[in-house]
């Protein structure tokens, strides 16, 4: 995802993950890229959050232009992802759901950083699973600022609830999150209803 900032810097945000047989679950890293120039050249690599071998994913990124503030709101699968060896897929991790659910060690959290000085440095990573309900899913998109309208400033992301049973099987339940500020982050009731309708009532 890019972001622009208020003196025009751009920002991306990804997930980095590596050669490893299932790259989505390979123990990535959040890292960001900065241009000056409108894209047409890039800084390095900055990382900007990182849990060890646990696969950083399902990320929301964000600019809060108020507060010139970037934020990465995201989900850690709770395993070692070379405890799969080069497998891929709920074959080769229904043991660890299965040790993890024996032990009610949670499938996955969710975290936020930030930075204040348009991504050259990061917080250290805050835990809001309580806040948001367990077993969050943000999936990977940019996040959205209100400019207009009683909820001015407030920051929207679209995301899930990933009730995963004791063999890491998915059911998602939609949950679009939402904030006024930094904290506290909540989350809103799904609304079946069409986009016009979201809009004006935003």
């Amino acid at each position: 995802m890019v972001v622009r900032t208020n003196s025009g810097k751009l920002v991306v945000g990804i997930q980095a993950g590596n050669r490893h047989a299932w790259p989505e679950r390979s123990g990535q890293d959040l890292v960001v890229r900065t241009s000056d120039d409108h894209g047409r050249t890039w800084g390095p690599i900055i990382v900007a959050a990182e849990h060890g071998n646990y696969s950083c994913q399902s990320h929301w990124f964000v600019y809060d232009a108020g507060k010139n503030r970037l934020l990465f709101l995201y989900t850690t699968y709770n395993w070692d992802y070379t405890a799969v060896g080069d497998g891929r897929g709920r074959k080769f991790t229904v043991p660890l759901y299965e040790n993890m659910a024996a032990k009610k060690k949670p499938f996955v959290s969710s975290y936020i950083v930030s930075s204040e000085n348009k991504g050259a440095a990061w917080s250290k990573p805050r835990e809001i699973t309580e806040q948001i309900g367990r077993q969050a899913h943000f999936g990977a998109s940019e996040g959205r600022q209100l400019t207009l309208g009683p909820h001015k400033r407030r920051l929207l992301v679209a995301g899930s609830r990933m009730d995963l049973d004791r063999t890491g099987n998915i059911e998602p339940s939609p949950i679009p999150s939402k904030s006024a500020n930094l904290t506290p982050w909540t989350k809103s009731n799904f609304l079946a209803v069409t986009l016009d309708t979201v809009l004006s009532r935003l």
